[in-house]
């Protein structure tokens, strides 16, 4: 059987629900599952309908407030299949391949494409703390269903509003109100950190005069870009600076602009006075204190810029998810585990397309 997906801004119209009915009356659940054994294949198969059934009335649910919805919104959607998948696992005790391949052909449906190895970017996810709180939700709804306790999508509708930025209810223009909260960066941001590669031993070498005059040059030609993509800089840290950004897409523009200056600065140095920059980018819903921002989200950022080589914008899995899907390109480098986070996380060298 041929698997069939429905393109994702299908799904908030008419036409794209009809479709999905008409998908789940078919035979959706039929396709090549990535496992050998035909008892698995069935469970696999039974199980996901399951899931698809709960997205269907999630989705139902989410299109009553929304006529449309954001990137984050469709990443939010992908949180909500991963917190049924796990609630799956918990009451049905299902493994891991049964748990991959349900999991990835309900994504599948979301992105109107096939997609692979999703549940290895997951363990990343779960380790934002606004992530968590939607998969959560989404767990304790599917939890409430497996054990016939009602059917609690007004709850994931709650979560939802959350995971977006918008208030807990959207009545009485708090649409506009959550909007502007956003803007006032009470709402998702994406923080960048820069540092300077082996400064200190570039310092001792050249002195402090040249030194300075190198952190200068760097935060010059970040400060512009900054300025330029509407990033707003948070505050210098001797050997770089950090900033956020509202928009994904502008924040990774702004790491490979500064870094194409750089090089651009690069050409005309000796080797010893080069600089030697390195970025990293993560998102989250930082806290707000003495002009500077603070909380899990930021520390991310810092560790993710450490992890970078000179020259190189890493971004973590949750900028990927966010970004563009035709601006740039992302090469996975793999889960890592950095000081003091407890989760691997999937980190992504971001280069433009060509």
């Amino acid at each position: 059987m041929i698997w069939y997906f429905v393109p994702f801004d299908k799904l908030f119209n008419k036409q794209g629900a009809s479709r999905l009915d008409e998908l789940m009356r078919g035979d959706l659940a039929s396709g090549e599952f990535n496992t050998t054994s035909p008892q698995d294949i069935k469970i696999a198969e039974e199980y996901l309908y399951i899931v698809i059934d709960y997205l269907k009335a999630v989705i139902s649910t989410i299109r009553s407030k929304y006529s449309t919805i954001s990137i984050k919104g469709k990443l939010g959607l992908k949180l909500i299949v991963v917190g049924a998948c796990d609630a799956l696992s918990t009451y049905k005790n299902i493994n891991g391949d049964i748990y991959k391949n349900i999991l990835e052909r309900a994504i599948s449906l979301i992105e109107g494409e096939e997609i692979k190895n999703f549940s290895d970017q997951v363990p990343g996810l779960k380790s934002d703390i606004e992530a968590c709180k939607l998969i959560n939700a989404s767990y304790n709804s599917m939890e409430t269903i497996l054990l016939n306790k009602g059917q609690p999508y007004d709850e994931i509708l709650v979560a939802f509003n959350y995971w977006v930025g918008l208030e807990e209810m959207l009545d009485n223009n708090s649409l506009e109100e959550g909007l502007s909260s956003i803007q006032n960066n009470e709402g998702l941001v994406t923080i960048m950190f820069t540092d300077i590669s082996s400064f200190d031993r570039q310092a001792t070498m050249l002195g402090d005069e040249k030194s300075l005059d190198i952190v200068k040059i760097s935060d010059d030609i970040s400060s512009q870009i900054l300025k330029e993509l509407k990033g707003d800089k948070i505050r210098s840290t001797g050997r770089g600076l950090v900033a956020i950004f509202k928009s994904v897409s502008q924040a990774i523009d702004a790491g490979l602009k500064i870094q194409n200056k750089i090089d651009e600065h690069n050409i005309h140095q000796e080797e010893d006075e080069k600089i030697r920059l390195k970025i990293g980018l993560n998102c989250g819903e930082p806290k707000y204190e003495n002009d500077d921002i603070y909380g899990l989200s930021v520390d991310l950022a810092e560790k993710i810029c450490n992890f970078a080589n000179s020259g190189k914008v890493i971004v973590s899995n949750t900028v990927k998810e966010l970004s563009p899907e035709d601006q740039f390109n992302f090469k996975n480098l793999g889960p890592y585990e950095l000081p003091n986070i407890e989760a691997q996380q999937i980190l992504f060298e971001v280069g433009y397309n060509d």
